[in-house]
């Protein structure tokens, strides 16, 4: 029967490495721990669930860490997981289903992060055969060099915490470190370029409009989808800065027309452009873009891997829609936004007395 090992770097994860190991129990034959100087409980923690703890003196690179740990599993198959991320149970069949009779070499799960702003999907080669020998690099966010040779998608989903607020600004500060590190190691890499870029702006830090230009210039806007996963949020950078804070060179109009491309299901970036054509007076072109996000959110076909709150298009989004479709001579879908608003409390009044001024133009 085929064996399952569980690998994991930590270091100060005693508060939710219980949760992360116990929901592969039963399922993991063995944990691999590599442990990079902690100095709360984590240890005993791993050591509770009698782990493999590794000792590693950190190097600022996860890839090295992670190859360590790699080397010292024994499965024939091996997942990757983070302390701050657990297997869902509905996902125990299928991992197990996978271990027992997988033919591939790796597998890419979906990872389901819960931010303060919602909740967005991630997709990553976590569970991959030992056998297969390829090693990680990248001293952040890293990867098999050369890919896996055969991968599928599986139905396994992981749940990740690890946006919480109270980490979120240290987590940031090393990353930046790390990015740059990266960078400098291997100079032009677009997806580390576009991590920075956006990683900048979360720490207001200037430099993000200099990595901005540099990352936009990397990109081949050819291609008919997007070669990197982070560009979406360096997007909704574009569209919340006034354009005259932006880089040369740059535009809300260069912008629209990446995310028209390659993210035309996008439920953020469709509120964020609804709202810029709004602010220009581009009235019919708001009202095209806001029922767009409506109707790809409430059918649920829309871009799962940008996180958004669902609040952005609710009660008030609705009453400006409404206001943008009745400018465009949409009179009954306008009526219909205006129902939807005048429901909330807040908005019940104004959604009224719009919909009173339509209906007296019959």
């Amino acid at each position: 029967m085929a064996t399952l090992s569980l690998c994991m770097i930590v270091r100060n994860e005693g508060p939710t490495l219980d949760r992360a190991i116990s929901s592969f129990s039963g399922l993991a034959d063995e944990v691999v721990i590599v442990d990079t100087g902690s100095t709360d409980d984590t240890v005993a923690v791993a050591e509770s669930f009698g782990a493999k703890v590794l000792h590693h003196e950190w190097q600022d690179s996860f890839s090295v860490a992670r190859n360590l740990g790699f080397d010292a599993c024994t499965g024939d198959w091996v997942f990757a997981l983070d302390a701050d991320e657990y297997l869902l149970p509905e996902s125990r069949d299928e991992l197990k289903r996978l271990v027992e009779t997988g033919t591939s070499t790796g597998y890419v799960i979906t990872r389901r992060d819960i931010t303060p702003g919602g909740t967005s999907e991630m997709f990553f080669v976590r569970l991959g055969r030992r056998s297969a020998g390829r090693r990680l690099v990248g001293r952040i966010h890293e990867h098999f060099e050369p890919p896996l040779d055969r991968i599928e998608k599986s139905g396994i989903l992981i749940e990740h915490t690890g946006y919480s607020p109270g980490r979120k600004e240290p987590r940031l500060r090393r990353n930046v470190r790390l990015l740059e590190m990266e960078l400098a190691d291997r100079p032009g890499q677009s997806y580390y370029l576009a991590d920075l870029t956006h990683t900048y702006w979360l720490l207001r830090d200037p430099r993000w409009k200099e990595a901005l230009v540099q990352t936009l210039a990397s990109l081949d806007l050819s291609l008919p989808k997007s070669p990197v996963p982070v560009v979406p949020a360096l997007l909704e950078m574009v569209f919340s800065a006034p354009e005259s804070e932006l880089p040369a060179g740059v535009t809300h109009a260069a912008a629209e027309t990446i995310a028209e491309r390659w993210y035309p299901t996008a439920v953020p970036l469709l509120v964020s452009r609804c709202r810029l054509a709004f602010g220009r007076g581009d009235l019919p072109a708001a009202a095209d873009l806001g029922e767009r996000a409506i109707k790809a959110w409430e059918s649920g076909r829309y871009d799962r891997t940008i996180s958004f709150n669902p609040i952005s298009v609710g009660p008030e989004m609705r009453l400006n829609l409404g206001i943008a479709l009745a400018h465009s001579g949409r009179i009954e879908e306008a009526i219909h936004r205006f129902e939807e608003a005048e429901q909330d409390p807040r908005f019940t009044e104004a959604a009224k007395a719009n919909i009173a001024a339509l209906r007296a133009l019959d």
